[in-house]
């Protein structure tokens, strides 16, 4: 059975690597098979689950106490600035935490409207994904409906 993951995996592989100049995954990202690490099982926390407990620094340290290695982001990111996302990510390489996956395209790829902007979205949030050391990017399916937020 094809997971919405790596039918996401298979999606990006297809069509954008190969127009973003990228014939391969990631060099960091090779040895990734599915959510299966070398200790088990991979677990990656979403980090808006917890964003009402406290800053996203504090609830880096929340995750890294409970045992946790990886996180995903909706779009926790995209308020950072260039310094913030280089205290965040000196942050978690401390705590031994990495981004797993990450949200925040607001189009889905079977709406058949959105053709160049969905790739254009796609390309810019791969750009991203690379700055922040992330290999998945999470990609809806549906069309965005007007006055329902993309993400919370």
């Amino acid at each position: 059975m094809l997971s919405r993951r790596d039918f996401g995996k298979m999606i990006t592989a297809a069509v954008v690597l190969p127009s973003a100049g990228m014939a391969e995954p990631l060099e960091q990202d090779k040895d990734r098979v599915g959510l299966q690490g070398p200790q088990g099982p991979q677990f990656s926390v979403m980090m808006w689950t917890l964003s009402k407990r406290g800053s996203f620094d504090e609830n880096l340290e929340w995750v890294a106490e409970a045992g946790y290695r990886h996180v995903e982001l909706v779009s926790e990111y995209k308020g950072w600035s260039g310094e913030d996302q280089h205290r965040i990510l000196a942050h978690m390489k401390a705590l031994g935490i990495s981004i797993d996956a990450m949200a925040g395209m607001r189009l889905g790829f079977a709406d058949p409207s959105g053709g160049d902007a969905y790739l254009s979205e796609l390309k810019s949030l791969i750009l991203i994904a690379q700055r922040l050391h992330c290999g998945q990017i999470i990609l809806m399916s549906g069309k965005r409906i007007e006055g329902v937020p993309a993400q919370r």
